[in-house]
């Protein structure tokens, strides 16, 4: 039976929330301080936590900082501030959901039945298994790892804490931030299991031969990419591969010397005509760049159209896919 905690210094609200959640089924925590409740959360472990801002002891804001410090379990924040602010800082912090009084205690036990169903759906064997048989050197993951700008992180991270695990590779995986993603959320990508390239470079090394792999900032809404400092240290004449979330930075790599561009964010179109033609590519680069193979002067590109959605949860002519690319060396004639 699902474990709850509630971290709240109301005493008539914790009574009508414990009677209700304990008519659902599930077992009941409480904590009327927040130092209490996060040494309760240690010791017992709930599956699911709701908090209270405004508490004695320790703020709200400070327990779920230390919650999402050391796990993942899903957090429902319960308060009287209205504020959009103290909204937003709470789900960039890790909560998952946020209720403000008053409200309905059935809407309360709603909200937990629906974070606990998402906590605990996992990948598929199937699909688990398309990923792991896969024998590769190296896995790149492009960013935008919410749905939207803003919003709650711990969905995304509580997934790729499931996910990472199981990439293929024989090294971590590589990633890049995104337009969907803020910076506040590099410590949590990088404890899931990924190495963050931020205009940034590492080798990629098998016996004498190294591959360069550059990672950008984000290049589409922050505008923080900068080619020519990812560049730095790399040796002159290696092979480089630039990983950005998306295409809009291919000038600037073009004028380094980049070999292979690889980038996402128009996720092919996303809504396209008969044949995959995008609608819309949302990129500021040419068109021709917005899916699939492409070149710029001597630079190769892809362009992937990525697993996900944006904005509208739907795709049309343009499925979603993992690529596969096999570099082969060129052969002199």
């Amino acid at each position: 039976m699902p474990t709850i905690l509630i971290i709240e210094d109301e005493p008539e609200l914790v009574k009508v929330l414990r009677s209700y959640l304990e008519q659902a089924g599930f077992t009941v925590l409480t904590a009327q301080r927040g130092d209490t409740g996060l040494s309760t959360w240690e010791h017992k472990r709930p599956d699911l936590v709701i908090l209270d801002l405004n508490l004695p002891g320790m703020d709200g804001l400070d327990v779920a900082r230390e919650i999402r410090r050391k796990d993942n379990t899903p957090i429902i924040m319960l308060t009287a501030r209205v504020e959009e602010m103290d909204q937003l800082i709470g789900l960039e912090l890790g909560a998952d959901d946020y209720i403000t009084k008053p409200f309905s205690p059935r809407i309360v036990v709603a909200r937990v039945r629906a974070l606990l169903r998402r906590s605990e759906a996992g990948p598929s064997a199937a699909q688990v298994l398309r990923v792991a048989d896969l024998e590769v050197d190296l896995c790149l993951i492009g960013g935008d790892f919410r749905m939207k700008t803003y919003g709650a992180m711990a969905p995304c991270l509580r997934e790729l804490r499931r996910l990472v695990p199981l990439l293929p590779g024989q090294a971590k995986p590589l990633a890049v931030l995104g337009n969907h993603d803020c910076i506040e959320m590099l410590p949590e990508l990088e404890e899931c299991g990924l190495t963050m390239l931020v205009n940034d470079n590492l080798p990629l090394q098998r016996g004498n031969e190294k591959i360069w792999l550059l990672g950008l900032d984000d290049p589409h809404y922050y505008m923080v990419d900068n080619v020519q400092q990812a560049c730095q240290g790399v040796e002159p004449g290696g092979f480089t591969i630039c990983l950005a979330h998306s295409p809009e930075a291919y000038g600037q790599a073009a004028s380094q010397g980049i070999a292979l561009y690889l980038c996402g964010h128009t996720h092919g179109g996303q809504i396209c005509l008969p044949g995959g033609v995008p609608v819309i590519t949302n990129s500021r680069a040419p068109r021709s760049t917005a899916v699939g193979r492409w070149s710029w002067q001597a630079m190769q590109g892809y362009t992937s159209r990525g697993t996900g959605s944006s904005s509208l949860p739907v795709r049309f002519n343009c499925p979603p896919e993992i690529t596969l690319i096999t570099l082969r060396a060129h052969e002199k004639k």
